[in-house]
């Protein structure tokens, strides 16, 4: 088991809440925001694992998907997602006002998409942290 196993958990468990949660309660940019923020990252960084699965050959490709991953984490994770849910939350609360039944749907979204931000945060420290070990002649690794 890795060591940050947990807040990975964490993670799935609460970007999948968000997702069929928005759904069900018809908060629909709420869900689309999560994937759109997520998506290409993290097709990414498993296309990076993948490629270090394969071994020593395809370190090119290994390092390519990583400075992917890497390049587009910032502008979607760190800069246009605590901005989308400030947009997606303050703009959602004229609906709130005319329709009271949504408030918990208001308040769920929004703590839920206020706690991936730190989670991103960890995670970007985390891969600046194996790319720095990377150009210095070390290991693509988890």
């Amino acid at each position: 088991k890795k060591k940050d196993f947990h807040l990975m958990m964490f993670h799935h468990v609460a970007t999948i809440t968000l997702i069929v949660g928005s759904y069900c309660y018809a908060c629909l940019h709420i869900g689309t925001l999560v994937l759109f923020s997520r998506e290409f990252s993290d097709v990414c960084i498993h296309a990076a694992k993948v490629g270090s699965m394969l071994g020593p050959r395809y370190s090119n490709m290994t390092v390519a998907w990583f400075a992917s991953c890497m390049i587009s984490w910032i502008p979607l994770r760190l800069i246009c997602f605590p901005i989308l849910i400030y947009v997606a939350s303050v703009g959602s609360m004229g609906p709130v006002e005319r329709h009271p039944n949504l408030g918990g749907c208001w308040w769920f979204c929004t703590v839920g998409l206020s706690l991936l931000v730190p989670l991103d945060w960890y995670y970007f420290v985390i891969g600046t942290q194996v790319g720095i070990r990377k150009l210095k002649g070390g290991k693509l690794e988890d």
